[in-house]
């Protein structure tokens, strides 16, 4: 159930929309819905529906669904249905664990059989061993749909969408001539999917599919939801050049202390929808993608890798919360993306013109009282970017990110307006401070097993503030005394952890040539990224030590 989504891991809560019939109603007409198998405790079965172009709403919206015989009465022509089996696996951290009573697999697959109704269809990348595939003779095996199976969905679809079902991600795309607000007509999915009179396609859908399910598992990766099998296949796919069998992330769910399990409890798909209005966004239930975009983000994404960005912030938008602050929401979800464009594998991270380099970092630092929010916005995401090339990339911590996830689900960055309200109270008096700049900096260490001190204060996470104001979707006055501040770094330096200075000067924006996954192709320059660094490629920081 997407509801317990975001008390459990503080992200936002997705979708529903895992099961959708391809059945439509006919007005006056009704569905006869027999259901197999017991529907336990702690589960929920609906049917759901919406007309028009649109998507699935909360798990318990609809018509409750019980073992056996339902009778469904239909009301409106071509309302479109699926079928929500929802199940409670997770709460918000008590102190001892997140997980609810049962894992997922306490629950069974439900055999459901609908009478009525049109069959409309759907695209089903994933296959289903529950119902017969083979609608056209070349896929007769139920290891999901192919280009032909499109064609056929799209020769006899009469909705605005076709539903399309990834792996990891869901889309509601309008199928023909979408229509901006300001009258702009568009191409939708058939005309990029469907095969012309020749056989022709402008984009094999299952391309277009593979692009999309990396960019959410790519997400997943760095958060810890993964299964080991998982990681174990993202490491394999997309090595480590310099030593393939390190592997980008370690599977943390058997570790002692901030243990990341979560495969038996989360299995959320992403859902992507078109809109007529705006550009791109990150939504509460969805990533949201102008008509105008379609060509980028369903052609485009396909053989360029700019196109991986938008969607990869998008996305990054809803599974951000863990390491946001007020006044971060268009930089720590850039995080995301710039992972994503090392997984897409043709082309190195997002500078903005060189603005993300080390020399911005330090004109922000010699201003008077600058601070953290004094760097632009690229020189922050690309704070975020280098723990993820030292820690992950080079392998001096491949646990970094999902322990670093799992610590602020438990112990979570506090986001008020006015930051005074959210700081211990000790002895009475506010000394300590859980402010979320030295909350953040203190999880780093503990996550890194390093003493981060210096990179942070470079970053200007150092500099007190009274009322400091900063602005964007949730802004903030921030306030963090001289004495917080020496109490946390006195916090982390009795830990004894080592000291790194290396961290602070990696990147992938030297000279250096940088490769794709075959280890033999040269990556591109992002965008207008180029090579802005003198020194501190990634590829100098193999080993114990930098270079």
């Amino acid at each position: 159930n997407r509801d317990c989504v975001n008390s459990a891991l503080k992200i936002n809560i997705h979708t529903n929309l895992n099961n959708p019939t391809g059945i439509i109603t006919k007005e006056r007409d009704a569905l006869y819905i027999m259901v197999d198998g017991e529907i336990k405790e702690g589960a929920s079965l609906y049917l759901g529906s919406y007309s028009g172009h649109g998507q699935a709403g909360n798990a318990t919206d609809g018509v409750q669904l019980q073992m056996g015989l339902n009778v469904v009465p239909c009301f409106v022509d071509k309302q479109w249905t699926c079928i929500y089996y929802t199940a409670n696996t997770m709460k918000a951290w008590d102190g001892e664990t997140n997980k609810g009573t049962h894992p997922l697999s306490f629950y069974p697959d439900l055999k459901i059989h609908i009478e009525g109704g049109h069959v409309n269809g759907y695209y089903n990348e994933v296959g289903d061993a529950l119902y017969a595939h083979g609608r056209t003779v070349n896929n007769e095996a139920s290891k999901g749909d192919n280009e032909e199976d499109w064609d056929y969905l799209a020769a006899r679809n009469v909705l605005d969408d076709i539903t399309i079902v990834g792996k990891r991600i869901v889309f509601q795309f309008n199928f023909k001539k979408p229509v901006n607000e300001d009258g702009t007509v568009n191409e939708g999915t058939d005309y990029y999917f469907t095969a012309d009179n020749s056989g022709n396609r402008r984009v094999r859908i299952t391309d277009f599919l593979e692009r999309w399910n990396r960019i959410v598992w790519a997400q997943n990766l760095t958060m810890g939801l993964e299964s080991a099998e998982s990681v174990a296949a993202a490491n394999a796919l997309y090595p480590t050049l310099d030593d393939p069998s390190r592997g980008v992330y370690a599977y943390t769910g058997k570790d002692k202390e901030y243990a990341s399990s979560y495969e038996d409890y989360y299995r959320m798909h992403c859902l992507a929808i078109g809109i007529p209005t705006g550009y791109m966004s990150g939504g509460w239930t969805s990533s949201n993608y102008n008509y105008g975009t379609f060509q980028a983000i369903i052609e485009g994404i396909t053989t360029n890798a700019g196109n991986t960005w938008g969607p990869g912030h998008e996305i990054g938008h809803q599974h951000q919360g863990p390491i946001n602050m007020n006044g971060l929401t268009e930089v720590t979800n850039n995080l995301f993306a710039n992972v994503c464009v090392w997984y897409d594998g043709r082309a190195t991270s997002r500078t903005n013109s060189g603005e993300g380099d080390l020399s911005y970092v330090l004109k922000a630092y010699n201003e008077e009282n600058s601070d953290f929010f004094t760097n632009n916005i690229w020189a922050q995401t690309q704070m975020y970017y280098k723990l993820w090339l030292y820690y992950h990339l080079v392998g001096h911590n491949n646990k970094f990110y999902p322990r670093l996830f799992e610590m602020l689900r438990r112990d979570p960055i506090q986001r008020n307006y006015n930051q005074l309200d959210v700081q211990d109270v000790e002895n009475g008096t506010k000394v300590t401070g859980k402010t979320p700049l030295l909350h953040f900096y203190k999880k780093c260490c503990l996550a890194a097993g390093e003493d981060l001190t210096e990179f942070f204060r470079a970053y200007g996470f150092f500099t007190p503030m009274n009322k400091r104001y900063v602005g964007d979707y949730a802004s903030a006055e921030y306030t963090q005394t001289q004495a917080q501040i020496d109490a946390t770094i006195a916090e982390v330096k009795a830990l004894h952890y080592p000291e790194n200075h290396t961290v602070l000067f990696i990147n992938d924006c030297t000279g250096t040539p940088f490769y794709q996954h075959d280890g033999k192709t040269e990556r591109s320059r992002l965008g207008d990224s180029g090579t802005y660094s003198d020194l501190g490629a990634y590829t100098d920081y193999n080993g114990t030590t930098s270079n």
